[in-house]
């Protein structure tokens, strides 16, 4: 599973203009993520509704 993340992750870090908030659960560690982006809030869990009320299509 981490490696789905990492590829997230330098995809998203390759686009600087966006922000993503990653929820990656309880069964990883942020330290198994490597780098993150600065464009990128890691979070074990997170409200979609609210996140999703804030999001820009």
């Amino acid at each position: 599973m981490a490696s789905i993340y990492k590829t997230i992750l330098a995809a998203v870090g390759r686009v600087p203009e966006i922000q993503v908030v990653l929820v990656k659960g309880n069964n990883i560690e942020l330290n198994e993520l490597g780098p993150i982006p600065s464009n990128v809030i890691v979070v074990d869990k997170a409200p979609q509704l609210e996140l999703l009320k804030r999001c820009v299509l």
